[in-house]
């Protein structure tokens, strides 16, 4: 007897903790969206106060810079790639 009342009370008590977390996840995922307007799997992602945007900013532009320096070292190592690929060709052409 004591154990059914137990077993009773675990499951009252889970039945409302899975409420409560339904109720917070549809809480949380109607204010929560990304940049896009789209819903963000309930994680708040605009920034609560200036040093959060001056850091975003700040993430973004150094995003932006790595892209450069990305696109700029891929160039040059399709330069060295080509000049050792036309060197090739030369001496093979040259004998």
């Amino acid at each position: 007897m004591r154990s059914d009342i137990r077993d009773e009370r675990r499951a009252k008590a889970a039945a409302e903790i899975v409420e409560g977390v339904r109720a917070l996840r549809q809480a949380t995922a109607a204010t929560a969206t990304s940049a896009t307007g789209s819903p963000a799997d309930g994680i708040e992602v605009r920034p609560a106060n200036a040093y959060e945007a001056v850091t975003r900013q700040m993430v973004e532009a150094l995003q932006e810079d790595l892209r450069e320096i990305k696109g700029r070292l891929n160039m040059l190592l399709f330069t060295i790639v080509g000049g050792v690929a036309i060197d090739v060709v030369a001496r093979v052409l040259a004998r």
